[in-house]
């Protein structure tokens, strides 16, 4: 797979990612996440024909607190608790879909799925720290006044009181699941938009 830097796609070949000694090109990793973002392109433009409802970013049909049905399913362990993936992960073309997977006395455990060009709004947390893994998709991320771009793989610490919103920016969907510690964790509007100044990773 390459991709020259200035040209836009250069080449895609099935088999194992190979990379020019020039600057020109990607290098296998990068080349390796353009295969992903392409991959996830053509499963969004599938998904959208099948789908009768168009994909809305609508901030203010998004519920105030998170999804707690899961807390209700019966764990078939012991001691603790498991979901899988594909029992926790739920999407809705209107707005982006908080549930709640876990909750102990000191902690929340959450999921976020986001549809392309859905986001979570600004908000922060004034006395809860906030850590964010992308379990799938990629697209950017702001914390404070900075902008950072994420993917696939990317763990981003929030600290408390600072403000942060999840973009998905992608052609594919994306999961996010997210730790807040100490509770209780208080879900406060950002009224001012910071000036984003962007973070190249």
């Amino acid at each position: 797979y390459q991709r020259r830097v200035h040209g836009g796609l250069k080449l895609i070949s099935q088999g194992f990612p190979t990379v020019s000694q020039g600057n020109d090109f990607v290098t296998i990793e990068k080349a390796s996440y353009l295969y992903d973002s392409i991959y996830e392109a053509i499963a969004a433009d599938q998904s959208s024909k099948s789908s009768a409802e168009p994909i809305q970013n609508d901030k203010e049909a998004i519920p105030k607190i998170a999804d707690t049905s899961l807390l209700k399913v019966e764990s078939k362990l012991a001691q603790g608790g498991i979901h899988p993936l594909e029992v926790t992960a739920q999407f809705n073309p209107r707005h982006f879909i908080r549930r709640r997977i876990f909750s102990t006395e000191s902690m929340h455990f959450n999921i976020y799925c986001m549809e392309p060009g859905q986001s979570n709004p600004l908000h922060k947390h004034s006395q809860s720290d906030e850590i964010c893994y992308f379990v799938k998709g990629y697209g950017e991320m702001v914390v404070g006044e900075e902008l950072v771009p994420v993917k696939t793989g990317d763990t981003v610490l929030v600290p408390k009181d600072v403000g942060h919103e999840i973009r998905n920016t992608g052609y594919g969907r994306m999961i996010v699941v997210l730790a807040q510690s100490p509770l209780p964790c208080a879900h406060e509007k950002v009224e001012t938009v910071p000036k984003e100044v962007r973070v190249q990773l």
